[in-house]
């Protein structure tokens, strides 16, 4: 469980939006007409988690399974390209019925190559009852909705520049409520990003990029909640045929809050996905560090700053094991002057496992987690143990 929030860079490459239909369309197992589909089937977390609420005391454990159907598709007509990825999810308690639940994730990209300009649209629409982050250890029905436009400029064949601009809406159930908190009154918002970012093409492995991003966020309740922001970025999109693949970011956040008695944050931002392959050894590298709402009163928002390292060996052509950790901080900035230090929660996690791929599109794995949460409020430290057995088909 990361917590990488949808107002992270996901800065798409400007070769995804130009023509990445050449390579992706033609891997699909299903071709009708100009329609590519490549349909998947994930089977996950079938096991035992010891601490099924992320209590302290008294924790309860319970046989789960997560299972449904996945796939993306491609769509050529004329110039015209769409892209598009979607999922849907059944979580399975078998003593706790009350947390069973289904999920939809879905994605989709429109955009028109042209001569030197290439206008897109794009909309995600998310619904889920799970954890929607580190902090909230409930599982609350959350909607997730973007909308957005833009258009990539290309002045010079090596050098992209992308005018983009997103509205999104963040909507919990009105039976959303966590230590006594309605998260629909704290935390339902709308969110207007907008993008000015410029991409070179140094070598055809890598593309150096540098963003500015300006956001601001509106309560529909409490807008003392407000918030406006400006987040400069630069790093590297790599190929995911390169050396170290992924993509790395790392730049300076302004967080704004339209409270007077609210403190605003300066500092370090950074979002990183990277990857580096040494010949039957992979090693991954998730990390983030950004501002994100609490649902608390008097702390309405922290700094998450997120590590997550992962080692893949390969036993043989076919199986291989895992070995994972991770550490993340929830820095908490408090409203109104009580003299009170900010509080820090510090979440664990150590894991591993073995798998098996079989053919090119299947993996069947056993994974064994444990997670860790450290607070000074007695209420919110927890641990607990996550074991269980996974199947991919189709789309990894």
């Amino acid at each position: 469980m990361v917590c990488l929030s949808w107002l992270a860079p996901a800065m798409v490459s400007a070769q995804e939006l130009s023509d990445p239909l050449a390579d992706e369309a033609e891997t699909a197992r299903l071709h009708i007409g100009p329609l590519a589909i490549t349909p998947g089937l994930e089977i996950r977390q079938v096991g035992v988690d010891t601490n099924v609420f992320n209590t302290g005391e008294n924790p309860q454990r319970d046989l789960t399974a997560a299972f449904g159907p996945r796939g993306r598709y491609w769509l050529r007509l004329g110039r015209l390209r769409l892209r598009g990825d979607s999922g849907l999810v059944y979580h399975y308690f078998h003593e706790f019925s009350t947390q069973r639940s289904f999920g939809t994730d879905n994605e989709l990209r429109l955009w028109l190559p042209l001569n030197r300009i290439t206008p897109f649209v794009k909309g995600v629409y998310d619904n889920s009852r799970q954890r929607p982050d580190y902090e909230i250890d409930a599982r609350v029905r959350t909607r997730t909705t973007i909308l957005g436009g833009g258009v990539d400029i290309k002045p010079l064949s090596r050098t992209t520049v992308r005018l983009q601009a997103e509205e999104g809406r963040i909507k919990y159930d009105d039976d959303a409520v966590y230590f006594g908190t309605p998260l629909r009154e704290a935390l339902d918002r709308r969110t207007h990003l907008y993008r000015v970012a410029v991409r070179q093409r140094l070598t055809p492995l890598t593309t150096f990029v540098a963003a500015l991003d300006r956001q601001q966020d509106r309560f529909d309740f409490q807008p003392v909640r407000d918030a406006d922001s400006y987040r400069v970025l630069g790093g590297f999109e790599l190929d995911p045929f390169a050396l170290i693949s992924g993509e790395a970011f790392v730049g300076f956040r302004s967080f704004t809050t339209l409270d007077a008695e609210t403190s605003d944050f300066n500092g370090l931002a950074a979002v990183a996905r990277v990857a580096y392959v040494l010949r039957s050894t992979r090693v991954g590298l998730v990390a983030e560090r950004d501002t994100a709402y609490s649902f608390e009163v008097d702390e309405p928002f922290y700094v998450v700053t997120d590590l997550v390292l992962d080692v893949t060996q390969k036993v043989t052509s076919n199986w291989d094991v895992v070995g994972r950790g991770g550490r993340q901080t929830l820095q908490y900035h408090r409203r109104g002057s009580t003299g009170t230090a900010d509080r820090i929660d510090t979440v664990w996690l150590a894991g591993g496992g073995i798998g098996r791929r079989i053919g090119r599109t299947s993996r069947i794995g056993f994974d064994v987690d444990h997670l860790r949460r450290d607070s000074p409020l007695p209420d919110r430290a927890y641990d607990g143990w996550r074991i269980g057995a996974s199947l991919t088909y189709g789309v990894q």
